[in-house]
């Protein structure tokens, strides 16, 4: 991760317990501050990803008295208190920057790789006026979940969404595929009589109303080892897939295993394991073979936010607009591609200013993004 610039003024709540209080001195040695709360964020804090390694070496010390977590755990739950008091229910929604009472939160959906830390900079870019909640697939957390369909999927993140924030009104934002299921989760909301105020929708996959024709799994398998930086041999792996149906959880990590991948790729070997990746590469897999299937989106009273990717065209811009019933209130065209969107300074300013307006008391952002 990043270096974020340090800019956390939140009123200074005391660890509470053994753990927390063993955790808050490990952090306070790792990062060179002099005192640490219970819900300061790690990485608002000055860390980043070889800082938290320290951290979670330093505390696997102790592990014999106190809870052990893992540094995928760390990073998903960057405060004392979540990291310390996460259980499986909650994993896949998680605080990523600090509590901020008087705001209701903003809720990041999941693309199609599953995971939350994509919205990492928006939570840094918020932190300390509006708290931002990042929603993983259930997978990511637990391989023996298979979700059945995107509107199962809503359901689910309606109920979680419910569960930290019971009344409206609600914030929603997905990027990729995650922008048709905040469309999805809006419409359950507000069928539930509970007010949306934002929808964001950033670069959004384009749902269909019929079946998509599947390109081949095996192509997109490799595709996904290459987004993700690792260094791979495709005519070696296509050998590993030639008479393979399906793709497994044995399979992915026979793959990784015995073709050295995560080993060699320096790269990104350090932020994540090999079951990690398992989990990111089987719920792509799953997640794409669901958004070939069709979806209806729900026609929603809430005019979306749209931030879109500068190689998107007019055509699959109507498309998406159409489905949704209602005209954007907010139209932006960032000079980015698909991934390099919701990292973008444009893109982060422009969410800023489109939260104020929608909550006119919210704060100047206390975080400067660098361009990436």
């Amino acid at each position: 991760l990043p270096a974020p610039e340090l800019a956390n003024i939140n009123t200074y709540e005391a660890p509470e317990g053994d753990t927390e209080i063993a955790l808050a001195g490990i952090w306070q040695e790792v990062l060179g501050v002099e005192q640490v709360g219970r819900h300061d964020n790690f990485f608002m804090l000055g860390g980043n990803s070889l800082l938290s390694l320290q951290v979670v070496s330093k505390f696997k010390l102790i592990a014999q008295t106190h809870e052990y977590f893992s540094l995928k755990e760390l990073m998903l739950n960057p405060t004392i208190a979540s990291v310390v008091n996460h259980s499986a229910r909650n994993k896949s929604i998680v605080l990523m920057n600090t509590i901020v009472t008087q705001t209701s939160p903003l809720f990041c959906i999941h693309g199609g790789m599953g995971t939350s830390l994509v919205y990492q900079d928006i939570a840094n870019q918020l932190n300390g006026i509006m708290p931002v909640y990042g929603i993983a697939c259930r997978t990511i957390n637990d391989l023996s979940h298979i979700d059945t369909s995107l509107e199962q999927m809503a359901m689910d993140y309606c109920h979680m969404i419910q569960e930290v924030q019971p009344k409206g009104p609600y914030h929603i934002l997905g990027w990729s595929l995650g922008a048709p299921l905040a469309v999805m989760v809006s419409g359950l909301l507000e069928a539930k009589s509970h007010r949306v105020s934002f929808l964001g929708l950033v670069d959004s996959f384009e749902p269909n109303k019929k079946n998509r024709e599947e390109s081949s799994w095996k192509r997109s398998f490799i595709h996904d080892l290459v987004s993700f930086g690792f260094n791979v041999n495709q005519g070696q792996i296509f050998n590993y897939l030639a008479d393979k149906n399906v793709l497994s959880v044995a399979l992915i990590k026979k793959i990784l295993i015995e073709c050295n991948i995560v080993e060699n790729s320096n790269k990104v070997r350090d932020v994540f394991n090999h079951e990690d990746y398992v989990a990111i590469f089987m719920a792509t897999y799953n997640l794409r073979l669901l958004s070939n299937k069709p979806i209806d989106l729900p026609f929603t009273s809430i005019n979306p936010s749209c931030w879109w990717a500068e190689d998107k065209t007019e055509k699959q811009k109507l498309s998406l607009i159409k489905q949704l019933g209602s005209l954007p209130r907010f139209n932006s065209t960032i000079a980015s591609n698909h991934y390099g969107i919701i990292q973008h300074k444009q893109f982060l300013l422009e969410l800023t200013t489109e939260l104020q307006n929608v909550i006119p008391t919210l704060k100047k952002p206390l975080v400067s993004m660098k361009n990436n």
